[in-house]
């Protein structure tokens, strides 16, 4: 059965599971409860939080936040329990990670970093920061162990729909893609930052080395895009009869 988001709407969250297991048999699950409109992580937070979580600790330097306000970095807060379940795991190490959707299961054997990227991602759109939540409506589609080709698909995708949507409510749409490569700079920019503030909180190099890769596409993003995209260009021409794959 497929998910209903207008059901949810009554309480049921969206929820994405995901499963590591190891060479050894060791198994670590991450279960992330989403509110079904918002895609916020509901997710229960430790009970005892730990320092490197504090806004002020190495706060980000676009964060609009106040500690006075908000005394806990949202990401920091939601993402304490996966980095302390890594803190002593290397990178390199393998594992046959599954990932449990509403609608469907994934499964890959990865090196840990790469099924921790896309966990940290989700993690980190849906923490209720305010410069992570613009690419929060891509949770809802979420596609774990994308390649960089789908991966820019599914951005832009995403992003004209939205300006699409404001179209349809009478705004002006930006189909320039100004706003996307805006919103890349700034993510890169928290990625990069949040770095110094998760250097605190590990001993292994699992979680920096995932942050790394979220990092290196959004830094790329803005720079390739319109490579990516001419890339793509073929897809859309067969539509029309002029299929020919880019060398």
């Amino acid at each position: 059965m497929s998910y209903d988001p207008l059901a949810g709407a009554s309480g049921e969250p969206y929820v994405i599971r995901y499963e590591f297991l190891f060479e050894d048999g060791e198994r670590r699950i991450h279960e992330i409860r989403l509110n079904p409109l918002t895609l916020l992580d509901e997710t229960p937070l430790p009970a005892v939080s730990a320092d490197w979580t504090k806004l002020a600790y190495k706060q980000c330097s676009n964060c609009p936040l106040r500690a006075a306000d908000t005394p806990s970095c949202p990401t920091a807060a939601r993402l304490q329990t996966v980095v302390e379940s890594f803190a002593h795991t290397i990178s390199h190490d393998r594992a046959l990670v599954r990932v449990t959707l509403p609608e469907r299961v994934v499964s890959k054997e990865v090196a840990v970093t790469r099924g921790l990227a896309s966990l940290l991602g989700v993690h980190m759109s849906t923490s209720g920061c305010p410069v992570l939540s613009r690419l929060r409506p891509m949770v809802r589609f979420h596609m774990p162990f994308a390649t960089s080709f789908e991966t820019v698909f599914r951005a832009v995708s995403t992003y004209l729909v939205g300006e699409y949507l404001r179209h349809r409510r009478g705004e002006k749409a930006d189909l320039d893609l100004t706003g996307l490569l805006e919103t890349y700079e700034a993510v890169g920019r928290v990625n990069r930052e949040f770095g110094r503030r998760l250097s605190g909180a590990v001993v292994e190099d699992s979680n920096m080395n995932a942050l790394v890769q979220l990092d290196l596409f959004a830094k790329e993003l803005p720079a390739s895009i319109d490579e990516e995209l001419e890339q793509m260009r073929y897809l859309f021409d067969a539509s029309v009869g002029a299929a020919t794959p880019p060398a």
